[in-house]
């Protein structure tokens, strides 16, 4: 089954009403993809998810594309991979706290006028926090302090370079889940 690792940066936490700024894939260990994306209005709180780490507003002037162009590249980039016309040839979605980053992508899709995200994954993600608390709840790893991603990569070894961003986020969060699966 193919697996892809998608992790988002967003202006906020309500996917209906916020706006990815960042989307970051990995396609196992094929192909990548990442791109930054300009909202069309900077949030007058914008300056609290920069302190956080979080894609400053110069970068996204610089480097982001619009809404609609994330979408078109990122549809592209999944068609190199699945064939949207083979209901067999899916994706599973693999994220940290993946029903947020599996909603905005679906609401990317969503306001692009696009129902079809569901022929590129499965309607099931996994969800690698579920599989750091399944390590914790069978005593293979133990947590001392919290369950954001740097903290559990800190925890157990694995190297998160800049957290909050997507690129770094994936890849940790990718080394993660196939290091717990073999503890």
């Amino acid at each position: 089954m193919k697996k892809i690792f998608v992790d988002v940066e967003t202006t906020g936490l309500n996917q209906y009403k916020h706006q990815i700024t960042e989307l970051a894939c990995l396609y196992e260990d094929i192909s990548e993809f990442h791109m930054y994306c300009l909202p069309e209005k900077k949030p007058e709180t914008y300056h609290e998810l920069e302190e956080k780490g979080m894609p400053s507003w110069s970068l996204l002037q610089e480097k982001g594309v619009s809404e609609k162009e994330l979408y078109e590249k990122f549809k592209k980039w999944l068609e190199k991979i699945i064939d949207p016309f083979n209901k067999q040839d899916k994706a599973v979605f693999f994220g940290y706290n993946a029903k947020f980053d599996r909603d905005f992508c679906y609401q990317l899709f969503k306001r692009n006028n696009d129902n079809f995200f569901n022929s590129y994954f499965h309607r099931h993600a996994v969800d690698v926090m579920s599989t750091v608390l399944e390590a914790v709840a069978f005593d293979k790893i133990t947590v001392s302090e919290s369950f954001k991603l740097e903290k559990i990569c800190e925890h157990i070894g694995i190297s998160l370079e800049n957290a909050h961003s997507a690129l770094h986020d994936i890849k940790a969060t990718r080394d993660l889940y196939y290091k717990l699966r073999s503890i």
